[in-house]
């Protein structure tokens, strides 16, 4: 028998921003002021007929910027 535990977690955007942020100030010693932005992906999906193309976004990382002059 196999019994599987499971906790499903739902983020905003927000949420994964506050994650980053506490991340890199508790593990990495970073302070300041921070500006993260998400980048996304256009990529194509191929189609049977050439003219056809259909395109998804994908998550493709993250740019944060840390002002380190607090003011």
């Amino acid at each position: 028998m196999k019994v599987n535990n499971k906790t499903h977690i739902s983020m905003t955007d927000e949420d994964v921003k506050d994650a980053i942020i506490k991340y890199l100030y508790q593990n990495q010693g970073l302070s300041g002021i921070f500006d993260v932005k998400f980048k996304l992906r256009k990529r194509s999906i191929p189609s049977q007929y050439p003219q056809d193309c259909n395109y998804v976004h994908e998550f493709d990382g993250a740019e944060i910027t840390v002002d380190l002059n607090e003011k």
